[in-house]
């Protein structure tokens, strides 16, 4: 299996580290604060060790740009192999896959409330965004989804239970 590095990053937050699998397109979620102690960690033990290293304990959501490297190591533009794109993380864990089979979360406005979103299949046009804490109902028409490049390095206030959804223990 081949790894490979990730790093997210924005102005709340800093540079954080995880470790990619870029034979499934797996995302190991916990995040570290630097690139050697990632890879120490997963080295040393295993994927499991990983979760265990960095407990997830942070319940504030922001957006970050998510980038993977060629390799184990960032060390310029041109190692870079995927990003930046936009997710969602908090203080130790990406929220937001990066896997081209996954669409991750995306940020909704539903009757004056931000959420967090998913893509579900179904309606007229085949999909779908709903709250992730209404159990993919379909919201009302006047929801909004919003560009998560207009939360970047800004804070959120989202719905507490779609937090609660995306920060709940592993």
């Amino acid at each position: 299996m081949s790894r490979t590095l990730g790093k997210v990053a924005n102005q709340l937050l800093g540079v954080r580290y995880f470790i990619h699998c870029s034979t499934t397109g797996y995302s190991f979620s916990p995040l570290f604060n630097s690139d050697g102690e990632a890879w120490r960690v997963y080295n040393d033990d295993d994927a499991k060790a990983l979760a265990r290293a960095v407990p997830a304990t942070s319940k504030v959501v922001s957006v970050a740009a998510v980038t993977l490297a060629y390799g184990k190591k960032f060390s310029g533009a041109d190692d870079v192999m995927r990003g930046p794109v936009l997710g969602l993380v908090t203080e130790d864990r990406l929220l937001s896959p990066i896997s081209e089979n996954d669409d991750g979360y995306s940020l909704l406005f539903v009757d004056d409330v931000l959420h967090i979103s998913q893509t579900m299949p179904g309606g007229y046009d085949g999909e779908y965004d709903a709250p992730i804490c209404t159990g993919g109902r379909k919201p009302s028409e006047s929801a909004r989804l919003v560009d998560l490049g207009e939360y970047l390095d800004r804070p959120l206030s989202l719905c507490p239970h779609c937090v609660a959804k995306v920060t709940a223990n592993e």
